[in-house]
């Protein structure tokens, strides 16, 4: 049986291939962040759907959240990037920890219970009244 770390470390090897290599065939390194970060979330519902078997129809919640926390300390409070990754790592962590009674949950009812949570963060996000 395959455990996650060897899984993980199996895609963590091209991930660094490509870091080290990338800037020399191409000077685009939005392209290469872009890159890393699909092939991060790709491992992780490898993770979460292949090893554990639940179907997360709310997965890209998390990545936005992550996304969207960094994207405020860099816009609006002028933190460097490096800097503002912890800050959209701890908000990703937050809500994680906010739907963790979902995980008692198997099969159709966890999927329909992570749609409904994707909805849920969708309306507080895209409610401009607040």
């Amino acid at each position: 049986m395959k455990s996650i770390f060897t899984d993980s470390l199996k895609l963590l090897v091209p991930l660094a291939v490509i870091f080290a290599l990338g800037p020399v065939f191409t000077g685009n390194q939005s392209l290469l962040m872009e890159l890393a970060v699909f092939i991060i979330l790709a491992d992780a519902l490898n993770i979460i759907y292949g090893f554990t078997g639940y179907l997360p129809f709310g997965f890209g919640v998390f990545f936005g959240t992550g996304a969207y926390g960094t994207a405020i300390m860099i816009t609006h409070y002028h933190f460097q990037p490096l800097a503002a990754l912890p800050v959209g790592m701890a908000a990703t962590l937050v809500l994680s920890l906010l739907f963790t009674p979902l995980l008692r949950l198997s099969g159709a009812y966890f999927a329909i219970a992570s749609l409904a949570a994707f909805e849920v963060i969708y309306l507080a996000v895209g409610n401009t009244s607040l």
